[in-house]
């Protein structure tokens, strides 16, 4: 995904998708800033759900997903300047079959890493297919969450799950205290697209609001 705005047509597939066949981490849609909440979409109909805080790793689930609609692939124009006010880009209905069942390690860019799979709320059964309604959003964004403790940048691209791809609290076992407070359930968003922040002042609010007769 490209940092830089630019004018063209392009489909949901297009933006949605990771670039890079193994799912690079740079290819993230990230529901926090940091690196404990994302999700990664490949274009061969596999990806990666992520979930975490700090040093605790709560999920790590491959799954493979699949189209129900036409929305995913319908052009849209991406103009040169980011929209002060969110715009819908496009809207569509996905499934993801997760592996809940299949032991092993969390693989990061292609590479085997020291931490075991983590199958969340699932604990181990198979939760079977899962569809979601999802919008694709234009605006300036921030992450939900931010475990890096930074101030937030801003995103330019935001994927809306509805309902959360991370289950709901009635699936979660042993539910802990910060789960009480900050639970998985309620991250439907997360964002792409790293940009400038949202320029200051009255003048380009006009600018972006004007109608020419």
């Amino acid at each position: 995904m490209q940092e830089e705005s630019s004018e063209t047509d392009t489909t949901a597939r297009a933006v949605v998708c990771s670039e890079n066949a193994e799912g690079s981490i740079k290819d993230m849609w990230t529901g926090d800033f940091g690196l404990t909440r994302w999700i990664i979409l490949r274009h061969d109909g596999t990806g990666v759900l992520l979930g975490g805080r700090q040093f605790i790793l709560d999920i790590s689930m491959d799954f493979k997903w699949q189209v129900l609609d036409s929305g995913f692939d319908q052009p849209f124009h991406l103009g040169p300047t980011i929209p002060r006010t969110p715009i819908l880009l496009a809207e569509f209905r996905l499934q993801l079959d997760f592996d809940a069942t299949t032991p092993g390690a969390v693989k990061l860019d292609g590479k085997d890493t020291i931490t075991e799979r983590r199958t969340g709320p699932f604990k181990q059964r198979d939760p079977g297919p899962r569809v979601f309604a999802v919008r694709l959003e234009r605006g300036y964004f921030t992450p939900k969450e931010s475990s890096s403790g930074l101030s937030p940048c801003h995103y330019e691209l935001r994927l809306v799950f509805e309902p959360s791809p991370y289950g709901t609290k009635q699936e979660w076992d042993g539910i802990d205290d910060y789960m009480e407070t900050d639970g998985y359930w309620d991250d439907k968003a997360f964002v792409a697209r790293q940009c400038p922040s949202p320029p200051a002042g009255i003048l380009p609010h006009i600018q972006d609001n004007c109608v020419v007769s």
